[in-house]
């Protein structure tokens, strides 16, 4: 984990800034997270538990955006903006089938 976070703000010379400290630090609080779940939620499915845990995050962030910030869609739809959303969509698509 260290060594990637030194290739990703590698220059010379080398310091360590707030926003590295602060990655390091969460980290370490996912790989927690992932080991409280895999601990306590052994008896349950864990396709249900992670799109329970999706879901519930893309409602706070999208509440979170709606109050804080200001609403803007896309001026253009760019060639880049619909294959990512194509991507995206046929890898849903996958990802339910069970494929």
């Amino acid at each position: 984990m260290l060594l990637g976070l030194l290739l990703l703000t590698w220059q010379w010379p080398w310091r360590l800034n707030p926003g590295d400290g602060l990655v390091v630090v969460a980290s370490f609080f996912i790989a927690f997270h992932l080991l409280g779940l895999d601990a306590w939620t052994a008896n349950y499915d864990g396709r249900a538990l992670a799109c329970v845990q999706i879901a519930t995050m893309a409602v706070l962030g999208l509440g979170g955006s709606l109050a804080f910030e200001q609403v803007s869609w896309p001026a253009r739809w760019t060639g880049a903006l619909v294959v990512a959303l194509l991507v995206c969509s046929v890898l849903l698509l996958f990802t339910l089938s069970g494929s």
